[in-house]
């Protein structure tokens, strides 16, 4: 096609095909503002005759003397990519494929897998792993920060076309493997005392899996097994001694001893326990789009104060763009070691839609325009954080949860929500500032809100100091 074409000279069929497309999704709206800021002008589409408000709105943009090729420009400023795809597109091209079938890396290393494709529109990338989407994992490069056990398996990047649903082109599988590597203790056995009882605990790595052979008094207590925990009574333990020999197919090595005194009370038990506690808090306040929110700032300082007295590693982060809160809680997750304690918290602006909440970054589009992959989907940060396999995940939302209705936001009604799967587990608590279809309110007069206000009193509670990172009572 002749992209210095006049618009108002495109085949017929199309011309309608474009507006159709236009018109169906509210993408007229973006195009007309777009338009409006490149001619500096004002355009009078309302639909005259049976010309609807789409097709007056190109015709007018011909009259301008506008070609193929300036709306291109325009629908691709717009992301209306759709509409695009009616009238150009050049196929995926896979210019960097997964440069490995096999990639063997150390336990606790950092892998690296990246690909890299061109199309117009642009391409979309998505990451699997056994045939199973990795939640959030939708850039070119995909990273793994510590590798685990957990993440042996095959990897692949299924590339797609933006507006374009039928485009797909899958990279070569990398099978990702562990260097095999002898036992090393980590962490000496200790007792500890939760609400499964009281237990002895060593912490070793190596690969291939470990095997565990407990010792009392020098003595094999039953067989060797994966478990790298043995439960103890007051009548078995009083003045024993505990020992553990890890091996594998590598290699083996003994734990120091452990003596222990059901008498004296150890100063490692408590009622919980967490191997560590960690918080990711994020205040929006200075929207480019939306009214400010005085208070995300100072919650977020109140909460990170009384979240570090209960021996929490905080994370506080304000006024993020839509990458950068996915980058946040991706960095957040892959640095949780397995049964941590974990806190999201969001202030900011948000709604709700279908039942699912979503949190508006501070570059999202004004209202009336913004769609569901503006935000981030509250069940996108479940998913990914869950991943990590915490003990405890507290998700904290103080913002909006009202639904805007088709004719306040046609964009967001013309997009179907994607959606992310997690095993619903009984360590999730998810807390809302307001009930579903309502607003969030504050104090004009207060720093914090009413949510943060009442969350600081929550925060002196026993069953919530008492869970440290090490073991010990807070």
């Amino acid at each position: 096609m002749n992209e210095n074409m006049n618009i108002c000279d495109l085949n017929a069929s199309l011309f309608k095909e474009v507006a159709l497309d236009l018109q169906k999704k509210g993408g007229f709206l973006k195009l007309k503002a777009a338009a409006e800021e490149l001619c500096e002008v004002d355009l009078d589409t309302h639909s005259k005759g049976s010309r609807t408000e789409s097709e007056m709105l190109l015709i007018l943009l011909g009259d301008f003397g506008c070609d193929v090729s300036t709306l291109l420009y325009l629908l691709d400023k717009c992301e209306l990519w759709s509409t695009i795809c009616l009238i150009k597109t050049e196929p995926i091209r896979l210019v960097r494929d997964l440069h490995t079938e096999e990639l063997w890396s150390a336990l606790g290393s950092k892998v690296h897998l990246s690909c890299e494709a061109t199309s117009y529109p642009p391409p979309t990338y998505q990451w699997f792993k056994d045939e199973g989407e990795i939640p959030g994992s939708t850039l070119p490069d995909y990273e793994i920060d510590d590798l685990k056990p957990s993440d042996v398996g095959s990897y692949y990047c299924s590339i797609g076309q933006k507006g374009n649903l039928s485009a797909n082109l899958r990279t070569r599988s990398t099978q990702i493997e562990i260097i095999p590597q002898k036992p090393v203790i980590t962490r000496q056995p200790r007792l500890l005392q939760d609400e499964e009882g009281k237990r002895i605990l060593i912490e070793a790595q190596g690969w291939p899996p470990l095997y565990y052979q407990w010792y009392q008094n020098g003595i094999p207590m039953g067989k060797m097994t994966h478990v790298s925990i043995l439960k103890v009574t007051n009548e078995n333990m009083d003045g024993q001694t505990y020992s553990c020999l890890v091996s594998n197919a590598e290699g083996n090595v003994k734990s120091e001893d452990l003596e222990i005194s059901s008498t004296v009370d150890n100063p490692r038990s408590c009622l919980f326990f967490a191997r560590e506690k960690v918080a990711l808090l994020v205040g929006n306040s200075e929207y480019k789009s939306h009214p400010p929110l005085i208070s995300a700032y100072h919650d977020v300082v109140t909460l990170t104060e009384n979240l570090e007295r209960l021996s929490f590693r905080v994370m506080a982060l304000s006024n993020l763009s839509l990458s950068e809160m996915k980058n946040a809680v991706q960095l957040v997750a892959k640095h949780i070691v397995e049964g941590a304690y974990v806190v999201f918290y969001y202030g900011g602006h948000g709604f709700n839609f279908y039942g699912n909440d979503y949190l508006l970054p501070v570059d999202a589009p004004p209202n009336g325009v913004y769609k569901s992959s503006d935000s981030i989907d509250k069940d996108e940060i479940i998913a990914m954080l869950s991943n990590a396999k915490p003990r405890l995940l507290t998700v904290l939302l103080d913002t909006c949860r009202k639904s805007p209705t088709e004719e306040q936001n046609p964009y967001l009604h013309s997009e179907r929500p994607r959606t992310y799967r997690y095993e619903p587990e009984r360590n999730l608590i998810v807390g809302f500032a307001t009930t579903a279809h309502l607003s969030a309110f504050g104090f004009s007069n207060q720093n914090n809100g009413i949510f943060v206000g009442y969350l600081k009193k929550t925060h002196q509670k026993p069953c919530f100091s008492q869970a440290t990172s090490d073991g010990s009572s807070a």
